[in-house]
């Protein structure tokens, strides 16, 4: 019979036991399920956008929405690293069950946004579209890595920060856009931003209410995601 034999420590990459609610609290997936409720309410289709981005005429497009553009392309590639993110992260998290199954939703929008980058980039006639392929994907794929989230609590604030920069990344080119179909998009996106922004917030608040502590354990591993122990490195 297949068992977990092979788990021989908590450090090891996919051993790590975290904390779950019993199996007769009340809150059980409580922030899952509130946040899923969320998201889907909000939840736009790929093929009404692709309706919308096969209607534009691409000589529309001003030169500030072709720099636009060429930004959200390279973001885009960077989104595409999904499939690394969610291995990665549950790598260390895969047995804190509310936070795994949130992460794979969430990383599946992350996914969602490359594509409906590439469908953009595709219509437009952009260069970038030719690295928007499955097989450039895989190529630029980070992989497997069990350290890239440095550990439980790094991995939170990691999706915090990254999520602060992803949603103010993208209403700020919102705000500049003229083309109106990308202005939606960038607006929409921004807006999955904030929501999974909201809820790495929440499960941070929902830790240390539990264990007071974990604040305490989150700013040290803070201080080691940003090198403050280190001496700075010039030039």
């Amino acid at each position: 019979m297949l068992g977990f034999s092979f788990l021989k420590s908590a450090s090891e990459p996919f051993a790590r036991r975290l904390p779950n609610a019993p199996p007769e609290a009340t809150n059980n997936w409580s922030l899952y399920d509130s946040f899923l409720d969320l998201c889907e309410a909000h939840r736009w289709k790929m093929a009404d956008v692709r309706k919308e981005i096969e209607a534009i005429d691409p000589t529309t497009l001003t030169a500030r929405d072709h720099k636009i553009v060429d930004c959200i392309a390279e973001v885009a590639v960077v989104e595409g690293n999904a499939p690394s993110i969610i291995t990665n992260q549950l790598a260390l998290m895969l047995y804190d069950a509310e936070y795994a199954t949130w992460a794979t939703y969430q990383v599946g929008e992350e996914a969602k946004h490359f594509h409906v980058v590439r469908h953009y980039c595709r219509h437009v006639g952009h260069p970038m579209a030719s690295e928007h392929t499955e097989s450039k994907l895989a190529e630029r794929q980070k992989g497997y890595d069990p350290s890239d989230f440095q550990d439980e609590y790094a991995c939170i604030l990691i999706n915090i920060f990254g999520e602060i920069l992803n949603l103010h990344l993208y209403q700020v080119l919102a705000n500049n856009t003229d083309e109106p179909v990308l202005k939606s998009l960038l607006f929409r996106i921004a807006r999955d931003e904030r929501r999974h922004l909201q809820w790495f917030c929440a499960y941070f608040k929902k830790r240390v209410a539990e264990d007071p502590a974990y604040a305490d354990r989150a700013l040290v591993s803070l201080k080691q995601i940003l090198k403050l122990g280190e001496a700075p490195v010039r030039g």
